[in-house]
């Protein structure tokens, strides 16, 4: 690797029960306080006040039904769009980029002196096959994964490459951030529960990378 040093990558997502994550290129559900969580985390840089933003990445698919779940380009963060064709269409929103793919935008925002140094934490949000390359990337460093204790109709699913072999929940007192939910939560609207589980890679002695 040049000598530079790379930024981190932090998948986000939710899944039901048999690890479903969409139908029909939309959310099956409507959690609001699991929303709000996921809105925290990716909206808001985790030190308020050091005058960075957080960047988002997501698939062309997921860029282009992204309205129907939030808004677009998602609030308060710097967008990256990973497509390999040459649309314009993400050029004509504000703060939003396209890479070709996942390692050029890590690339990016880790040497571009536009970006290097001024962000805060680099989220991935999607979708399935964004999810499987990061999850194999020499630069993943967490899956925040919330566990959503009910099955809805679903059409895509997390990615297989998540095998829990692999991986290890990590602990409140490392995950230290205290908009991370602990314990099941129960959402007020929907009487739905869900559970946000945090991880990183497991070493070859069982710990973590």
């Amino acid at each position: 690797m040049e000598n530079w040093t790379p930024v981190k990558l932090n998948l986000i997502s939710a899944v039901d029960q048999n690890m479903g994550i969409g139908q029909n290129q939309e959310l099956p559900w409507h959690i609001p306080s699991e929303l709000h969580y996921f809105l925290e985390m990716t909206t808001k840089p985790y030190a308020i006040g050091n005058n960075r933003q957080n960047a988002i990445i997501v698939g062309r698919r997921t860029w282009e039904t992204m309205g129907a779940v939030i808004s677009k380009p998602h609030p308060g963060a710097l967008n990256i769009v990973l497509s390999r064709c040459n649309s314009p269409e993400p050029l004509a929103y504000p703060n939003t980029i396209v890479c070709t793919s996942l390692d050029q935008a890590v690339k990016l925002l880790s040497t571009d002196p536009e970006y290097a140094g001024l962000i805060d934490t680099v989220w991935v949000l999607g979708g399935a096959e964004v999810y499987r390359t990061a999850l194999k990337s020499q630069f993943f460093h967490r899956l925040y994964l919330s566990r959503i204790r009910a099955i809805y109709h679903c059409d895509v699913y997390f990615p297989e490459e998540f095998d829990e072999d692999l991986f290890v929940a990590i602990s409140d007192d490392k995950i230290c951030d205290s908009r991370v939910p602990r314990g099941v939560q129960k959402d007020e609207s929907t009487g739905v529960e869900f559970e946000v589980c945090v991880y990183e890679r497991r070493d070859h002695k069982g710990g973590t990378i």
